[in-house]
This record gives C-alpha cells, structure tokens and sequence, in this order.
C-alpha cells in the first residue's frame, strides 16, 4: 500500500514543482508584458521568437544571444529594463561575424530593425548599463519551417487564411524579373499586399540592378542566393538593400514593390 502511495504521490508532487517553477513573480510578469507590448509596436501582427532574460549587477554588463534568422527577412529587436538600467545597445551580427545592424546610440528602451542578408544562425549582443533585470526580445514572422509543419498538421488551410490572402488582389500585380542566366522572377500572385509591412525586398538579378517587392508570406520562394558565379556584368551604384536606406520594400497600389527612400 505505501509503495502504491510513493507512486501516485511523487509523480503529483513533481508536476506541482515543474508548475512552480514556470510561475513568473509579478515583478517578472511585469517585465515581460512591458517586452511584449514594446514587440507588438515594433512589429505588428508578429510574434516573439527569442528572448533573453538577465540581470545587471556592477553598473556595466556585456550579454548575447544566438536567434536563427532568414534570408530577405525583417525583424525587430527590442529590450526593455527595470528603472534602475539607464541605457541599453543592441549589435546584430551574421553568421560569418560581421555586423550588420546596431543601435545609433544607447537608450533606456532599444529598438532596432534588422533585415537578414543570409539564413543561419545571427548574435545578438547588447550592452546594458545600469543595475538591475532586463529582456531583450526578437520579433517577426513565424519562420517558414514551422508555419509548413502547423499548416501540414492542421490539414488544408480555410478559405480565410493568411496565406490565401495575397492572392484576394493579385490581378493587380504583374511579374517582375526574368528566369534567365544571373537573373529572377517573382510571381505575380507573390507580389500582393495590404501594407507595407507585407512586404520584403527581393534582389532580381546579380548586379543588383534590378529590385522588387514580394508579400513575406512567399519569402521561402526566394530564400535560395542567386547562383553569380562567373558574373561580369554591371553593378548598381545604390545597392537595394532595406538596410543601406536608399530603398525600402513598400506596398503600393496593392503589390510590393522596391520604392526609392527619399532623403
């Protein structure tokens, strides 16, 4: 009877501990609902794929974190901290180690926006100066892996989803780019939009001459680099990356497009 006892007992007290441990204390639910709230305005309608939780105890402290990142996508990292942290800086570097995104200069609250070039495995640095708790947190589409497997298991997707929505407005989009030699196309059904957060930039062929938009939700269909090797043509002078600032992905007249940014 004892032993019987010891096995449904133990097992219940182990399930009440993990539970325990999962609980957040209120100062800890109020961090983390600051975090959430200060994603859900640096990117809307995405989701928090990484966080960081640390604390700061000698008034300057260098942390870091790996987050998995995609080609030709865009994210937004934000941090938030208790009132004794006065400033935070955020360094986004690829996967070969070079930077491409930091903060301007160190503030209370970070935001930075980060489009990755490649996919693979990004570091996070940050910099916190101050004492006490921080998060830092990264927002952006669900990854394409996941959204295949939930739509895999949920069976066919209904009429009302998000991937069916882009094509509610493709007759206003035409195709753009080629499919030949150092050169793409993007489908015309890929290019629909509602708004500018829609849409993603895509390079259309090796001199960077060319560039257009296409709706992120189609991002997988273009994640693959262009095959330059052995390229010897022009080169662009403005590079069309989101990040050097000339052009940026917009939504305009209901299709993604690479619009110029005005100065």
């Amino acid at each position: 009877m004892l032993a019987l006892v010891r096995r449904l007992v133990v097992p219940f007290l182990a399930v009440i501990a993990a539970c325990a441990s999962n609980t957040m204390t209120p100062k800890e639910k109020k961090l983390d609902d600051a975090l959430e709230a200060a994603g859900v305005r640096a990117f809307p309608g995405g989701k928090r794929l990484k966080k960081l939780t640390g604390h700061a105890e000698r008034g300057e402290l260098e942390d870091g974190f790996i987050v998995m990142l995609t080609a030709d996508t865009c994210y937004a990292i934000v941090g938030v901290g208790e009132a004794p942290i006065k400033t935070m800086s955020v360094l986004v570097t690829s996967p070969i180690g070079s930077w491409i995104a930091k903060t301007k200069e160190p503030e209370p609250r970070p935001n930075l926006r980060v489009c990755a070039k490649v996919s693979g495995p990004h570091r996070i640095g940050v910099t916190v100066a101050g004492r006490g708790d921080y998060l830092f947190g990264v927002f952006g589409d669900e990854p394409p892996a996941v959204s295949a497997s939930a739509v895999a298991s949920a069976g066919a997707p209904k009429p009302s989803s998000t991937a069916s929505a882009p094509a509610a407005t493709a007759p206003a989009c035409a195709a753009a780019g080629q499919t030949t030699a150092f050169h793409r196309s993007v489908a015309a059904d890929h290019r629909a939009c509602k708004s500018d957060d829609d849409c993603i930039t895509i390079k259309l062929d090796c001199g960077a001459l060319e560039c257009t938009g296409a709706n992120r939700a189609h991002r997988a269909a273009y994640s693959a680099p262009l095959d330059c090797r052995g390229y010897d043509g022009a080169l662009a002078s403005a590079d069309c990356d989101p990040q050097l600032g000339f052009f940026a992905p917009r939504c305009q007249q209901g299709c993604c497009v690479s619009a110029r940014v005005a100065p």
